[in-house]
Protein backbone atom coordinates (compact mmCIF):
# COMPACT_ATOMS: atom_id res chain seq x y z
CA UNK A 1 0.00 0.00 0.00
CA UNK A 2 1.03 3.44 -1.14
CA UNK A 3 2.30 6.00 1.60
CA UNK A 4 3.84 9.35 2.25
CA UNK A 5 6.57 9.86 4.93
CA UNK A 6 6.76 13.90 5.81
CA UNK A 7 9.80 15.38 7.53
CA UNK A 8 8.50 17.91 10.02
CA UNK A 9 11.93 20.21 10.83
CA UNK A 10 12.53 22.74 13.68
CA UNK A 11 14.28 25.44 12.67
CA UNK A 12 17.59 26.41 13.49
CA UNK A 13 18.54 28.73 16.52
CA UNK A 14 17.74 32.36 16.85
CA UNK A 15 19.74 34.40 19.40
CA UNK A 16 20.57 33.70 22.89
CA UNK A 17 19.18 36.81 23.95
CA UNK A 18 15.77 36.44 22.99
CA UNK A 19 15.64 33.00 25.38
CA UNK A 20 13.11 33.65 27.49
CA UNK A 21 11.11 36.06 25.48
CA UNK A 22 7.89 35.52 23.93
CA UNK A 23 8.44 34.69 20.81
CA UNK A 24 5.98 34.06 18.22
CA UNK A 25 4.84 36.09 15.15
CA UNK A 26 7.66 38.16 15.89
CA UNK A 27 10.07 37.87 11.71
CA UNK A 28 13.48 37.59 13.72
CA UNK A 29 16.58 35.80 11.98
CA UNK A 30 18.73 33.00 12.24
CA UNK A 31 21.66 33.98 14.39
CA UNK A 32 25.21 32.79 12.94
CA UNK A 33 25.67 30.43 16.03
CA UNK A 34 22.19 28.93 14.57
CA UNK A 35 23.15 29.16 11.07
CA UNK A 36 26.90 27.30 12.06
CA UNK A 37 24.36 24.68 13.70
CA UNK A 38 22.52 23.96 10.70
CA UNK A 39 25.27 23.51 8.13
CA UNK A 40 27.08 21.08 11.21
CA UNK A 41 24.69 18.82 10.97
CA UNK A 42 23.88 18.98 7.20
CA UNK A 43 27.76 18.12 6.80
CA UNK A 44 27.87 15.55 9.57
CA UNK A 45 24.18 13.83 9.19
CA UNK A 46 22.60 14.78 5.88
CA UNK A 47 19.15 15.89 5.72
CA UNK A 48 16.79 13.56 3.63
CA UNK A 49 16.04 14.97 0.56
CA UNK A 50 12.61 15.53 -0.39
CA UNK A 51 10.31 16.03 -3.09
CA UNK A 52 8.50 18.93 -2.02
CA UNK A 53 9.19 21.61 0.57
CA UNK A 54 6.64 23.52 2.84
CA UNK A 55 7.69 26.23 5.24
CA UNK A 56 6.25 28.84 7.79
CA UNK A 57 6.87 32.20 6.32
CA UNK A 58 8.86 33.12 9.17
CA UNK A 59 12.11 34.30 8.23
CA UNK A 60 14.00 31.95 10.64
CA UNK A 61 12.04 29.00 9.07
CA UNK A 62 12.87 30.37 5.30
CA UNK A 63 16.60 30.88 6.19
CA UNK A 64 16.65 27.27 7.76
CA UNK A 65 15.24 26.28 4.47
CA UNK A 66 17.59 28.25 2.68
CA UNK A 67 20.82 26.35 4.35
CA UNK A 68 19.10 22.36 4.30
CA UNK A 69 17.37 22.80 1.05
CA UNK A 70 19.08 25.72 -1.05
CA UNK A 71 18.11 24.27 -4.06
CA UNK A 72 14.59 23.37 -3.74
CA UNK A 73 11.86 25.47 -4.02
CA UNK A 74 9.46 26.23 -0.96
CA UNK A 75 5.91 26.47 -0.40
CA UNK A 76 4.95 28.87 2.05
CA UNK A 77 2.12 27.83 4.50
CA UNK A 78 0.46 31.06 6.50
CA UNK A 79 -1.17 28.66 9.02
CA UNK A 80 1.96 27.14 9.85
CA UNK A 81 3.76 30.38 11.51
CA UNK A 82 4.19 30.74 15.37
CA UNK A 83 1.86 31.26 18.09
CA UNK A 84 0.77 34.93 18.00
CA UNK A 85 1.36 35.95 21.06
CA UNK A 86 0.22 39.54 20.60
CA UNK A 87 1.20 42.44 22.69
CA UNK A 88 3.72 40.21 25.03
CA UNK A 89 5.68 39.54 22.14
CA UNK A 90 9.36 39.86 22.65
CA UNK A 91 8.77 40.03 26.49
CA UNK A 92 9.77 37.87 29.33
CA UNK A 93 7.79 36.27 31.77
CA UNK A 94 9.31 38.06 34.61
CA UNK A 95 8.35 41.64 32.94
CA UNK A 96 4.73 40.15 32.34
CA UNK A 97 4.68 38.62 36.49
CA UNK A 98 2.09 40.16 38.40
CA UNK A 99 -0.38 41.25 35.78
CA UNK A 100 -3.89 39.90 36.17
CA UNK A 101 -3.87 38.73 32.08
CA UNK A 102 -0.98 36.97 32.40
CA UNK A 103 -1.84 35.11 35.58
CA UNK A 104 -5.16 34.30 34.18
CA UNK A 105 -3.63 32.68 30.81
CA UNK A 106 -1.02 30.84 32.60
CA UNK A 107 -3.86 29.07 34.23
CA UNK A 108 -6.05 28.28 30.92
CA UNK A 109 -4.59 29.10 27.55
CA UNK A 110 -6.43 27.21 25.70
CA UNK A 111 -9.58 29.63 26.36
CA UNK A 112 -7.18 32.70 26.94
CA UNK A 113 -5.22 34.54 25.05
CA UNK A 114 -2.98 37.52 25.42
CA UNK A 115 -3.78 40.81 24.81
CA UNK A 116 -4.75 41.30 20.63
CA UNK A 117 -3.21 37.41 20.24
CA UNK A 118 -4.87 34.35 20.08
CA UNK A 119 -5.81 31.03 22.31
CA UNK A 120 -4.18 28.03 22.67
CA UNK A 121 -7.55 26.67 21.12
CA UNK A 122 -7.30 29.00 18.15
CA UNK A 123 -3.27 28.07 17.46
CA UNK A 124 -4.42 24.48 17.65
CA UNK A 125 -6.96 24.53 15.23
CA UNK A 126 -5.41 27.11 12.90
CA UNK A 127 -2.28 24.83 12.82
CA UNK A 128 -4.42 21.19 12.43
CA UNK A 129 -5.86 22.77 9.53
CA UNK A 130 -3.21 23.94 7.82
CA UNK A 131 -1.48 20.09 7.75
CA UNK A 132 -4.50 18.55 6.89
CA UNK A 133 -4.25 20.53 3.81
CA UNK A 134 -0.49 19.98 3.42
CA UNK A 135 -1.65 16.09 3.82
CA UNK A 136 -4.57 16.09 1.43
CA UNK A 137 -2.47 17.68 -0.87
CA UNK A 138 0.69 15.17 -1.02
CA UNK A 139 -1.83 12.16 -0.90
CA UNK A 140 -3.61 13.64 -4.12
CA UNK A 141 -0.55 14.37 -5.83
CA UNK A 142 1.14 11.69 -4.79
CA UNK A 143 4.19 13.42 -3.33
CA UNK A 144 5.60 10.58 -1.69
CA UNK A 145 8.26 12.63 0.42
CA UNK A 146 7.94 16.19 1.73
CA UNK A 147 9.56 18.18 4.31
CA UNK A 148 7.93 20.86 6.58
CA UNK A 149 10.31 23.62 8.09
CA UNK A 150 8.26 25.36 11.24
CA UNK A 151 8.48 25.60 14.96
CA UNK A 152 8.89 23.65 17.75
CA UNK A 153 5.74 24.07 19.43
CA UNK A 154 3.57 23.71 16.35
CA UNK A 155 5.85 20.78 15.45
CA UNK A 156 5.05 18.95 19.59
CA UNK A 157 1.10 20.00 18.77
CA UNK A 158 0.80 18.36 15.75
CA UNK A 159 2.58 15.03 16.82
CA UNK A 160 -0.18 15.29 19.99
CA UNK A 161 -2.86 15.18 17.91
CA UNK A 162 -1.76 12.78 14.83
CA UNK A 163 1.13 11.25 15.58
CA UNK A 164 1.12 7.25 16.79
CA UNK A 165 2.77 6.76 19.00
CA UNK A 166 0.28 8.85 20.48
CA UNK A 167 2.15 11.26 23.58
CA UNK A 168 1.22 14.63 25.49
CA UNK A 169 3.01 17.27 23.47
CA UNK A 170 5.94 18.22 25.90
CA UNK A 171 7.22 14.04 24.44
CA UNK A 172 8.02 15.57 21.45
CA UNK A 173 10.65 18.17 22.90
CA UNK A 174 13.53 18.26 19.85
CA UNK A 175 16.55 20.63 19.36
CA UNK A 176 16.74 23.36 16.60
CA UNK A 177 17.70 21.86 13.15
CA UNK A 178 15.95 18.47 14.38
CA UNK A 179 12.76 17.18 14.10
CA UNK A 180 10.64 13.46 12.92
CA UNK A 181 9.88 11.59 9.71
CA UNK A 182 6.30 10.85 9.57
CA UNK A 183 4.31 8.59 7.80
CA UNK A 184 1.08 8.93 6.26
CA UNK A 185 -0.99 6.15 5.42
CA UNK A 186 -4.51 7.05 3.46
CA UNK A 187 -6.39 4.20 4.61
CA UNK A 188 -5.32 5.60 8.37
CA UNK A 189 -5.39 8.83 7.72
CA UNK A 190 -8.81 9.38 6.40
CA UNK A 191 -10.46 6.77 8.86
CA UNK A 192 -8.90 8.26 11.97
CA UNK A 193 -6.18 11.15 11.13
CA UNK A 194 -3.09 9.58 12.47
CA UNK A 195 0.09 9.10 11.60
CA UNK A 196 3.22 6.75 11.87
CA UNK A 197 5.87 8.64 13.85
CA UNK A 198 8.78 6.20 12.52
CA UNK A 199 12.31 8.22 13.09
CA UNK A 200 13.86 11.44 13.70
CA UNK A 201 15.13 13.77 11.58
CA UNK A 202 18.20 13.89 10.55
CA UNK A 203 18.56 9.85 10.56
CA UNK A 204 21.24 8.64 13.32
CA UNK A 205 23.89 7.25 11.19
CA UNK A 206 23.94 3.50 10.80
CA UNK A 207 26.63 1.90 12.81
CA UNK A 208 25.28 4.46 15.75
CA UNK A 209 21.72 2.86 15.79
CA UNK A 210 21.71 0.18 18.29
CA UNK A 211 20.60 -3.58 17.65
CA UNK A 212 17.81 -4.06 20.16
CA UNK A 213 17.92 -8.37 21.49
CA UNK A 214 15.43 -7.57 24.10
CA UNK A 215 12.01 -6.18 24.50
CA UNK A 216 9.58 -5.51 27.91
CA UNK A 217 5.96 -4.26 26.94
CA UNK A 218 3.58 -2.83 29.55
CA UNK A 219 -0.12 -3.49 28.71
CA UNK A 220 -2.89 -0.97 28.70
CA UNK A 221 -5.35 -4.01 29.57
CA UNK A 222 -5.53 -7.45 28.83
CA UNK A 223 -7.47 -7.28 25.28
CA UNK A 224 -3.96 -5.37 24.39
CA UNK A 225 -1.28 -8.54 24.79
CA UNK A 226 -2.62 -9.26 21.17
CA UNK A 227 -2.05 -6.25 19.44
CA UNK A 228 1.22 -5.77 21.20
CA UNK A 229 2.80 -8.94 19.76
CA UNK A 230 1.17 -7.47 16.34
CA UNK A 231 2.99 -4.27 17.13
CA UNK A 232 6.31 -6.14 17.67
CA UNK A 233 5.74 -8.05 14.24
CA UNK A 234 5.29 -4.82 12.42
CA UNK A 235 8.58 -3.50 14.14
CA UNK A 236 11.09 -6.12 13.38
CA UNK A 237 9.37 -6.33 10.09
CA UNK A 238 9.71 -2.79 9.16
CA UNK A 239 13.17 -2.47 10.61
CA UNK A 240 15.30 -5.60 10.43
CA UNK A 241 18.50 -4.22 10.53
CA UNK A 242 17.85 -2.75 14.24
CA UNK A 243 15.53 -5.03 15.87
CA UNK A 244 16.22 -8.43 16.80
CA UNK A 245 13.99 -9.69 19.63
CA UNK A 246 15.27 -12.46 21.24
CA UNK A 247 12.97 -12.41 24.24
CA UNK A 248 9.65 -10.66 24.92
CA UNK A 249 8.10 -10.09 28.36
CA UNK A 250 4.41 -8.82 28.97
CA UNK A 251 5.33 -7.45 32.90
CA UNK A 252 2.10 -5.42 33.99
CA UNK A 253 -1.33 -4.24 33.32
CA UNK A 254 -1.45 -0.86 34.16
CA UNK A 255 -4.69 0.36 33.43
CA UNK A 256 -7.59 -0.28 31.84
CA UNK A 257 -8.17 1.64 28.57
CA UNK A 258 -10.50 1.91 25.58
CA UNK A 259 -7.72 3.39 23.43
CA UNK A 260 -5.52 1.02 21.73
CA UNK A 261 -1.73 0.51 22.62
CA UNK A 262 0.57 3.32 22.55
CA UNK A 263 4.38 3.78 23.48
CA UNK A 264 5.63 6.61 25.06
CA UNK A 265 9.11 6.07 24.84
CA UNK A 266 12.11 3.94 23.40
CA UNK A 267 14.99 3.31 26.41
CA UNK A 268 17.36 1.76 25.68
CA UNK A 269 19.51 -0.06 28.09
CA UNK A 270 22.56 -1.69 27.06
CA UNK A 271 20.48 -4.42 24.45
CA UNK A 272 16.84 -4.12 26.12
CA UNK A 273 14.07 -1.97 24.65
CA UNK A 274 11.55 -0.91 26.73
CA UNK A 275 7.99 0.41 26.04
CA UNK A 276 5.08 2.51 27.78
CA UNK A 277 1.96 3.64 27.32
CA UNK A 278 0.36 7.34 27.40
CA UNK A 279 -2.98 8.77 25.57
CA UNK A 280 -3.47 12.41 24.70
CA UNK A 281 -6.52 14.73 24.21
CA UNK A 282 -6.64 16.10 20.98
CA UNK A 283 -8.13 18.76 18.14
CA UNK A 284 -8.98 16.95 15.25
CA UNK A 285 -12.50 17.75 13.69
CA UNK A 286 -15.09 14.86 13.45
Amino acid sequence: MQSYVIYLIRHGAIDETLKGRYIGRTDVSLSEKGKNALRDIKRNFGYPVPKKVYSSPLQRCTETCGIIYPDMEVKMIGALSECDFGDWEGKSAVELAGKPEFTEWLKNSDKTSPPNGETGKQFAMRICKGFEKIVNEVISENITTSAIVTHGGIIMTLLSVYGIPQAESHKWRMDNGYGFAVRVTPSLWFKDKVAEVFDTVPFAPKPERQKFCNAVFIAVSNDDVGIIFHFINAVADSYPDICNFKHIDIIEIVAESNNFICIEHLFEFEDTVSFGCVGTENFKEK
